[in-house]
C-alpha cells in the first residue's frame, strides 16, 4: 500500500471546509457506514468507517490538518528536488527527516524501509534525537499507521505505546491517547480473529483488557472468538467464550445461535 486515501474527498468536502463542516460530514458518513448498519457487509463498512475517522481526526485538527495539506501542495516525491537532496543525504539527522517527509506523501514503504534502516545502524536509535518533539509524535504516529496498512502489527503496536507512553510524560497531542486505543483495539481484534497459533489469543485478549472497552464492544469479541473457536471445531473453547461474552453483556445481541451450537441455555 503506497498511497493513502484524500482525507477530503473521503469526507466528501472540499479543502476549505470549516471545521464545523468537517464534524457534520464526519457525523453524516458515520451514521451510513456505522459496521451494525450495514448486516451482511460488516468487513467493508467497517474499512469505510475507518477511513472516515481518520479522516476526521486529521482534518479536525488544527495542527495535524495544517501537515496534510502542506503535503497536498507538495509536487509528487520522485519530482520534488528537495527530496531529491534528501535521498543522497548519507547524514543520519537528514535521512530522518527524509523519513517523515516520505510518510507525509503518503510513500508509507519507503518511510518504512528508512526507519528499518536507521535502526539497523544504531541499536539505540531514536527519532528525538533529530527531530522536535511534536515533529518526533506525528513522524511515529505516521509509521505507527504505515505498519498498521501493512499488517506489521507487532511494529505498529511498539510505536503506538510509545506514543501513549510519551503523552503520558509530556501532554501535547491530546487526540493521541484516544485515537491511539482505538487503533490498538482494531489491531488486536484483527490479531485474535487472524492468530499464528492459538497460544496467541490470551496474550491479545490481555491486551485488549487494558484498553477498557466498553462492556458492548469488549463482549463483541469475545462473541467473535466464540465464533472462531467453532470454526477451529473447538466447541469448549467457543462455549468458554460465549459464556464470557454473555458475563460481560447480558444483553449482546446474535449470542443465540451460539448458545445453541455449545449447548447453552439461557
Amino acid at each position: 500500500m503506497g498511497q493513502a486515501a484524500d482525507h477530503y474527498q473521503t469526507l466528501k468536502i472540499e479543502q476549505g471546509a470549516s471545521v464545523e463542516d468537517v464534524k457534520q460530514a464526519f457525523r453524516t458518513l458515520a451514521k451510513r457506514y456505522h459496521p451494525d448498519k450495514n448486516p451482511g457487509q460488516e468487513e467493508a463498512a467497517e474499512q469505510m468507517f475507518r477511513r472516515i475517522t481518520t479522516a476526521y481526526q486529521i482534518l479536525s485538527d488544527e495542527q495535524r490538518r495544517m501537515l496534510y495539506d502542506l503535503t497536498l501542495e507538495q509536487p509528487k516525491a520522485e519530482h520534488n528536488p528537495y527530496l531529491e537532496r534528501l535521498r543522497h543525504t548519507p547524514v543520519r539527522r537528514k535521512k530522518c527527516e527524509l523519513m517523515f517527509q516520505e510518510l507525509l506523501n503518503h510513500n508509507i514503504n519507503e518511510g518504512i524501509r528508512i526507519y528499518e534502516e536507521l535502526r539497523s545502524q544504531d541499536r539505540d536509535f531514536s527519532i528525538d534525537k533529530f527531530l522536535e518533539y511534536a515533529d518526533s509524535r506525528d513522524c511515529e504516529f505516521l509509521l505507527a499507521e504505515a505498519y498498521q496498512a501493512e499488517g506489521l502489527y507487532a511494529n505498529a503496536i511498539e510505536l503506538y505505546q510509545k506514543l501513549i507512553d510519551d503523552e503520558k510524560k509530556n501532554p501535547f497531542f491530546f487526540h493521541f491517547i484516544d485515537e491511539i486505543n482505538e487503533r490498538l483495539s482494531k489491531i488486536y481484534f484483527e490479531a485474535l480473529m487472524n492468530p499464528q497459533n492459538l497460544e496467541d489469543i490470551p496474550v491479545y485478549l490481555e491486551k485488549i483488557q487494558t484498553l477498557k472497552l466498553s462492556k458492548r464492544n469488549l463482549g463483541w469479541i469475545y462473541k467473535k472468538l466464540a465464533e472462531y473457536y467453532l470454526d477451529h471445531n473447538l466447541p469448549q473453547d467457543a462455549r468458554r467464550m460465549v459464556e464470557t461474552a454473555i458475563n460481560i453483556n447480558p444483553k449482546i445481541a446474535g449470542i443465540g445461535d451460539l448458545c445453541r451450537l455449545t449447548g447453552i441455555t439461557r
